[in-house]
């Protein structure tokens, strides 16, 4: 029983993960999610073993957003549709007051955002202002970021093995995109809007007009696009679309 609800707990928490993600620069402070090491094994084994995954890592920097007590910037890490580092580039430092507000509260901000893995974060008490700006710029980031397909190696990281990622497929959470390739609920809903809002009245538009418009790349464009094909979302045309 122990075991189910560890492993419920697990799948609650991606699910959070999933639906949160939606992030001030003079390059001063930063923070990483700690990678497990992992334990040395001792038991020999004929399996072969399997190669690590390459990971694509991007960074995105936000917007500067201007504050009564000056300019706070922030630039993510991106890893395999996770958040991984937050920098911040610019923050408010025309006094000793100032650093002693930033010293409490950035940390909080960075780690904040780690866990939540968007903007959706408190505001840090006695640094309203910092925080405000804070979460102007991280959502710029966000924005900066667009669409992205997570892949098996990403949910993994996320902490969904197969079984949690067949639940979340199940629990209408996640969309198979593509063979191996999700998007969240929200998220497809959010890039079709995206679409309506870009192409209305049956306008029609090319594969590189949409990627344009969700701020992706070619790589997602492609298969999401297909995917709203299959589901009539979209009409294709030869070379183009428009939306039914």
């Amino acid at each position: 029983m122990r075991r189910i609800v560890i492993w419920l707990a697990s799948t609650i928490t991606i699910v959070v993960l999933l639906f949160g993600y939606h992030t001030s620069t003079n390059k001063t402070s930063s923070a990483a999610v700690p990678s497990s090491a992992s334990s040395p094994s001792t038991t020999a084994s004929s399996e072969p073993t399997t190669a690590p995954s390459t990971q694509t890592t991007t960074t995105y920097e936000g917007s500067v957003a201007q504050t009564r007590w000056g300019p706070v910037q922030v630039q993510i890490t991106v890893q395999s549709g996770k958040i991984t580092k937050v920098t911040i580039l610019q923050q408010p430092n025309g006094n000793r007051r100032d650093a002693e507000i930033n010293d409490q509260a950035v940390p909080i901000l960075i780690d904040e955002t780690i866990q939540a893995q968007g903007a959706n974060i408190d505001m840090v008490s006695g640094a309203t202002v910092t925080s405000e700006g804070y979460v102007e710029s991280l959502q710029a980031a966000l924005d900066e970021a667009g669409v992205s397909l997570l892949g098996e190696a990403a949910l993994q990281d996320l902490g969904a093995d197969r079984k949690a990622t067949a639940l979340l497929v199940r629990l209408g959470v996640l969309v198979a995109v593509t063979p191996g390739g999700y998007l969240g609920r929200s998220t497809l809903e959010e890039a079709v809007a995206t679409l309506r809002g870009a192409f209305p009245d049956g306008r029609l538009f090319a594969a590189t007009e949409a990627k344009e418009a969700l701020g992706t790349t070619r790589r997602t464009a492609i298969p999401l696009l297909e995917h709203l094909d299959r589901g009539g979302v979209t009409v294709r045309l030869g070379d183009l679309r428009r939306l039914a």
